[in-house]
């Protein structure tokens, strides 16, 4: 059955590179669409073995968050912003037109809150900085983060500041959780000999997650 949101497999394959796991949904069965639904199995597999799942839920949860969040003041891209989960999704959710979602879209949904929303809101900028400081030290750099985090410059304008928004400090938060994840998985099978490679390897991952 093909839900009246849903566009055909062969417009979604064109909107997507070659070794990507949408790709390869899409029916693309080529070396690098495989390779890229492999690691994402072996990552679902790996965090499974440790305890965190990410099935597929009914979305009413989140709906109803939103909701809440509507009638406080906070709208569907603020709450995109925050929780990094796509516009279209979050419209999707609150609409009631998407009926289910993954735990890790519902989890994502759910941290946000009127706070972290607020234009007026600042946070102490220190823990964040150490959050990208650490992303830094796996081999992502200021640009790369920057783009990830929807910006178009070659930095992070809040870095190394006292205080910044609370938004700002939940989305670092938010791709710092991403990207540390996927670091994690997809270096555990490299060899003890070619970990001079990792960051690279690491940086794939993580471009097919947030992606």
């Amino acid at each position: 059955m093909t839900l009246p949101y849903m566009k055909p497999l062969a417009d979604l394959a064109e909107r997507h590179a070659h070794g990507t796991r949408t790709r390869y949904r899409c029916g693309c069965r080529c070396l690098a669409c495989g390779l890229a639904n492999s690691a994402y199995v072996s990552t679902r597999a790996s965090l499974k073995a440790l305890g965190v799942t990410d099935y597929v839920v009914s979305a009413e949860l989140a709906r109803q968050h939103l909701v809440d969040l509507r009638k406080a003041g906070v709208g569907k891209r603020s709450v995109s912003a925050a929780s990094g989960v796509r516009h279209e999704t979050i419209a999707h959710v609150a609409s009631g037109l998407k009926k289910h979602i993954r735990e890790s879209t519902e989890r994502r949904i759910m941290a946000v809150t009127v706070e972290a929303c607020a234009d007026g809101s600042y946070v102490d900028g220190r823990r964040t900085d150490a959050l990208i400081d650490e992303l830094r030290g796996e081999g992502f750099t200021l640009r790369l983060l920057s783009r990830k985090l929807g910006f178009k410059g070659r930095t992070i304008h809040f870095y190394r500041r006292p205080l910044i928004t609370a938004k700002n400090a939940l989305r670092v938060e938010r791709l710092h959780q991403l990207l540390m994840e996927d670091a994690t998985q997809a270096l555990a099978p490299v060899k003890a000999g070619r970990r001079g490679r990792q960051p690279r390897r690491a940086d794939a991952a993580a471009d097919r997650r947030v992606a």
